[in-house]
């Protein structure tokens, strides 16, 4: 067998283990449920387009100003998850192939860069995972972008290094320097960057291509403009950032950076991403003329990032200030190395979280820049290093890679099928809703593997309603129910909210619905909700989750309180028991079985 032969033989046996990790990766997205926004989302495309400009531009005013990747969620999440699974695997894989394309690996080691940001990305965390990643509206505002500045970035770096002046050059930087600067703000801003990063190149190498860095990094920074000229991006800035001196400026980024490592430092994945990351820029280093110190110092920054993950507090926080400062050092070595796509990834990942550091912005979802940047530097340095050993060994190292993350990550395809079995249920009841003016909803999801659901509170419990046609329909009956949750029956009347277990044994009881079914009021303003039932007032006060402290007068007139536990988990508030026996004198029994709580004056 010829040379030739033999790396096609070599890439496509690579290609089998890298297809079956992305394969999964689809799956997982086509079985994948909505959540949270995703309910609001999915209604925009549904009565036009007259209706859909209204909502996008009350969406503009009302709630932040980032339209073209609400435009992609509002089209996925109006198709279906099979266009979720086929463009979300796209993009997945176009961040790998960009950074590839952009750094001049072989195409042979094309497919090893692909294998290994596959295997980096189902290797997360599954809260990662499926909060942010397998959430519609979360991907769509975080991997889309990074996506798009991955492929703006080998659009750059083609314009920068080519020979000619292709007439295609400059529309190209025109359209895609918009398009990425007018994603997210964080992603925006991100953008800006790495367009003036190869403005800096071309001062250096060749200054008759500024021009197109130039027009990217110009036309970036109209695309963010239109997200910041947004009146409810406003809203947002002044609400989520304090500058109001340089004092609080400086507390707030401390305190920015304190939030971010603290969900750095929660699981091990992110140590062992870390690890290799500096594993890669080692051996890329080791390769290169007096790179040998720079790479065994490498060590340093990788034992502080297993460190970290063992500690918390100050102690993590000035531990990944550490690590972030070794990360742009060695950005720096291997822009000296002549690795500039690699050092610009991994200074991409660094500024993906301090952007984010003046607001008070939080959860995983922020940080899925950050790991995707991360996994496309190593990815890229790895395969290079990797395309240097035997190819029988780096074929077998890739089977190995793809076979151990995907038996990792059985319970999660077990867990998010299960999840799936729900949402196909609740989507077959509101069905049957629509004739028999009953909607059933089952709340048997496993929230550790999803986001906020109709249960979690009124507003999405109003979305959901709306995302399925029922919102506002005249006499619907909605009963949600669940295993270890029983029915609760008020004057043989059955309520919408079921019983939740409380941690002290005792069930915990939807308040509004049985107050108002026996001809009380409840009223809520923030800290306070006031229930009349019987002529007697109570008021209700929010100490801290999960008690409340109630008080009222008793039939001699001294005032009388008690501490109870509540839950926040459905759409309106459940409290003990002992509140509906002791404070408001209803009688309350739970049948033999256990699946039916019934509640008498």
């Amino acid at each position: 067998m010829n040379e030739q032969n033999r790396a096609g033989a070599g890439r496509f046996a690579a290609f089998l283990p890298a297809a079956a990790v992305y394969l999964a990766l689809a799956f997982l997205m086509l079985i994948t449920v909505y959540s949270s926004d995703d309910y609001w989302y999915s209604t925009f495309m549904d009565d036009g387009f007259a209706a859909y400009f209204d909502k996008m531009a009350y969406h503009y005013n009302e709630f932040n100003g980032r339209m073209l990747v609400h435009f992609v969620a509002q089209l996925i999440l109006h198709c279906g998850n099979w266009l979720f699974a086929l463009l979300g695997t796209a993009l997945c894989l176009a961040v790998p192939c960009a950074a590839s394309y952009s750094a001049g690996l072989e195409k042979r080691s094309w497919v090893s860069a692909a294998l290994l940001f596959g295997v980096g990305v189902l290797a997360r965390s599954h809260t990662m995972l499926t909060r942010s990643l397998l959430w519609i509206s979360a991907f769509c505002n975080y991997v889309l972008p990074t996506a798009m500045i991955s492929g703006a970035e080998a659009l750059m770096q083609r314009a920068t290094r080519d020979r000619l002046h292709r007439w295609w050059m400059a529309p190209a930087c025109l359209v895609c320097g918009f398009a990425c600067g007018a994603t997210t703000e964080q992603s925006g801003i991100i953008f800006i960057l790495a367009a003036l990063y190869y403005c800096a190149v071309c001062l250096f190498t060749n200054r008759g291509k500024l021009v197109y860095p130039l027009l990217c990094a110009a036309t970036g920074a109209l695309g963010v403009l239109t997200i910041f000229l947004s009146p409810a991006t406003e809203k947002r800035f002044a609400t989520e950032t304090d500058t109001e001196s340089a004092a609080t400026l400086l507390d707030s980024l401390w305190d920015g950076f304190e939030s971010q490592t603290e969900l750095l430092g929660a699981g091990r994945p992110n140590a062992v991403l870390l690890v290799l990351l500096f594993a890669a820029i080692a051996l890329t280093l080791w390769n290169t003329r007096r790179g040998k110190a720079p790479a065994i110092l490498c060590l340093i920054p990788a034992a502080l990032s297993l460190a970290a993950s063992y500690f918390t507090g100050d102690v993590r926080t000035w531990l990944y200030l550490i690590i972030f400062i070794c990360l742009v050092l060695y950005a720096l070595a291997l822009i000296c190395a002549g690795k500039r796509v690699e050092a610009l990834f991994v200074l991409l990942a660094v500024s993906s979280v301090c952007v984010m550091l003046p607001t008070n912005s939080s959860g995983e979802r922020i940080l899925l820049p950050f790991y995707l940047y991360c996994l496309a530097a190593a990815a890229v340095m790895l395969s290079r290093c990797l395309g240097r050993i035997n190819p029988t060994l780096h074929v077998a190292g890739l089977y190995a890679a793809a076979l151990a993350v995907l038996l990792l990550r059985i319970p999660l395809f077990a867990i998010c099928w299960d999840n799936h079995e729900v949402e196909k249920l609740n989507q077959q009841y509101a069905e049957e809703a629509r004739s028999t003016g009953v909607l059933y909803y089952c709340m048997d999801y496993d929230m550790e593997y999803t986001h906020s659901k109709a249960f979690s509170d009124d507003y999405f419990y109003e979305k959901y309603l709306e995302s399925v046609g029922l919102y506002g329909v005249d006499g619907l009956q909605v009963y949600f129910y669940g295993e270890g949750r029983p029915e609760v029956y008020v004057g043989g009347q059955r309520m919408t909210s079921p019983a939740f277990p409380g941690d002290s044994g005792n069930w915990l009881l939807p308040l509004r619905d049985t107050v108002e079914y026996l001809g009380g009021t409840v009223e809520w303003v923030p800290g306070l909700t006031t229930v009349t039932l019987y002529g007697r007032t109570y008021s209700i006060h929010d100490d801290t989750s999960p008690e409340y402290t109630v008080t009222w007068l008793g039939s001699d007139g001294t005032e009388k309180s008690m501490k109870a536990a509540r839950t926040m988990s459905y759409f309106q508030t459940c409290v003990d028991s002992s509140v509906f026996t002791d404070v408001f004198g209803l009688e309350v029994a739970v049948s033999e079985d256990g699946q039916r709580i019934t509640i008498e004056p």
